[in-house]
């Protein structure tokens, strides 16, 4: 089935040309572009879904395990998405060949890569690879991602010098959700590890021996496994020991050639146990030998001498595209920009009326408010309309208010504002009145009492003559006006208080409520003392029924 045609856009992004294309799909110059003219260049991985569905899923879960690691030497994934049964993947675009295509260009330009610019290479890659290797979840728990295709294709050299390992399509961790079964063999053979190569279970050794291979090619400028036959290739990485790197570049410090073969044990328990401890030992042998390793300035400078007019062409073309494209879309005007926003803010809109002035009301009017809708005519001589303004009463002197600018006389305006000051005030004086007024009405009830018990004892026509001799501790009443001249057994009717009702006892024993003669009552003793006069009443809710 043929390919079809691959569009110009895909979500928000706007592929330029194509820079690579592989076994994972081909890889885009893109750009996205944001406010303001905010450009950005961007490197998008792109695969059919309909044609090659396994490729999507992997192109999806390298995405999960890449944005998880944030390294300088790692290339950093930005967005994954689909559109049109088109997957994508948005990447850090590094502007510069693969390792793989700088060293094919420095054999076209008769020459290899000093190897002081190979080392830093490999040391950058090494750097990125470790990053992978101890990379955790959010618990601390480590993923256990192995790359599974270190090689020099997916080794990029910036224009910067720094080197980023890329592609990590079919690295395999722990958690992926879609590993591979044992037995299926992915990669690049020629990097392959003999335990790789046999399909068995893999940990991040085997990437310690791509990245020996690698190293061994960088320094000696052949490769290790020429054959050109994949199964050929397969039998001598399972069946042969590697050789030595010495055997070939006679003049390699042995130092170097020893940390190198570290890396190519085919027991992966003799191997190397990590990259960061393969970098070690290189950057040791490299300080033993005398060989000095280059600096991302001298890595810079060789991408420029092999590869500069190539990245030149590859920005020209893009440049050619983009101005091509804004020449076929129509003219548009340009977004105003924030400074322009705050020097030059966009013109409002607004109707010019004329000056409004109210004239002072001769009189108060007392019609109702309907009716006191006053009208206004503004602009009689140019023809304006008659603007009709309700107000609830005329202002007591002229006041003007533009409508166009909105700015109003509030002082003329409102001129009363001091009167209805006053009236809030008087409002909140009666208030705190009635307050106060209804506290003291709900005063307590032994105030009540005695109030009642001083009028009663003022009302002479309410005292009895007599009292009981049994309710003498009851109802006694105590002068305070000195020693008394009355005889015994009587009173005075004006200083007596009155008592409760007469009562006598029944035959039971109890007392009972009865009118009896004033005669049989005995008189009411009369206490000669100084003290006030205090008056102690029978409580006939406290009797006993």
């Amino acid at each position: 089935m043929a390919r079809r045609e691959q569009p110009d856009r895909l979500g928000r992004y706007e592929l330029m040309l194509p820079i690579a294309r592989g076994g994972m799909g081909a890889v885009y110059l893109a750009r996205t572009v944001g406010l303001e003219g905010f450009e950005r260049a961007i490197a998008l991985k792109i695969v059919d879904k309909s044609e090659e569905p396994e490729l999507a899923r992997d192109l999806v879960e390298e995405a999960k395990l890449a944005a998880r690691i944030h390294h300088r030497h790692v290339v950093g994934v930005l967005d994954v998405g689909v559109e049109d049964d088109i997957a994508f993947l948005a990447m850090e675009y590094v502007e510069g060949p693969s390792l793989a295509s700088l060293v094919k260009a420095a054999q076209t330009a008769g020459g290899t890569l000093p190897r002081g610019v190979a080392m830093r290479i490999l040391l950058d890659m090494l750097a990125g690879l470790h990053a992978a290797h101890e990379l955790a979840d959010a618990s601390g728990v480590a993923l256990g991602i192995v790359h599974r295709d270190v090689s020099p294709a997916n080794v990029l050299v910036g224009r910067d010098g720094v080197s980023k390992l890329t592609d990590f399509g079919i690295a395999r961790a722990l958690s992926r959700s879609s590993n591979t079964s044992t037995g299926v063999v992915k990669g690049k053979f020629s990097y392959m590890g003999p335990e790789q190569a046999r399909g068995a279970a893999l940990d991040r050794r085997a990437d310690i021996w791509s990245a020996g291979v690698v190293a061994w090619e960088l320094v000696t400028g052949a490769k290790l496994f020429p054959l050109g036959n994949d199964a050929s290739t397969l039998l001598a990485i399972v069946g042969e020991e590697p050789p030595y790197a010495t055997t070939v570049a006679d003049d390699l410090p042995h130092s170097l050639d020893a940390a190198i073969s570290s890396a190519l044990q085919r027991d992966p328990k003799a191997r190397c146990s990590s990259a960061e401890a393969l970098a070690t030992a290189l950057e040791a042998a490299c300080a033993s030998s005398g060989l000095e390793i280059g600096s991302h300035a001298d890595v810079a400078a060789a991408v420029q001498r092999f590869c500069g007019t190539e990245l030149e062409e590859r920005r020209a073309k893009s440049d050619a595209v983009r101005i091509s494209r804004q020449a076929l879309r129509p003219s548009q005007p340009r977004a105003q920009s924030s400074t322009d926003l705050l020097t030059q803010p966009p013109p409002l809109h607004t109707i010019p009326l004329e000056t409004v002035e109210w004239p002072p009301a001769a009189a108060e009017d007392s019609s109702p408010p309907a009716e006191r809708a006053r009208t206004v005519e503004a602009g009689t001589a140019t023809g304006a309309p008659v603007l009709s303004m309700p107000f609830p009463s005329a202002p007591s002197e002229p006041s003007t208010f533009r409508p166009a600018s909105g700015i109003i006389d509030r002082r003329k305006l409102f001129s009363h504002r001091t009167k209805w000051a006053g009236v809030a005030a008087g409002v909140v004086v009666l208030s705190v009145g009635v307050v106060s007024a209804g506290i003291l009405s709900r005063s307590s009830p032994q105030l009540d009492n005695g109030a009642a018990s001083s009028a009663r004892a003022a009302s002479p026509q309410a005292a009895p003559s007599h009292v009981p001799a049994s309710d003498t501790a009851a109802a006694s009443v105590e002068l305070a006006d000195g020693p008394s001249t009355a005889a015994a057994g009587t009173t005075a009717p004006s200083a007596i208080a009155p008592a409760t009702p007469p009562s006598h006892r029944t035959a039971s024993g109890r007392r009972r409520n009865g009118g009896t003669s004033p005669a049989s009552q005995p008189a009411v003793t009369q206490s000669n003392r100084t003290s006030p006069p205090k008056l102690v009443e029978d409580d006939p809710y406290k009797r006993r029924p």
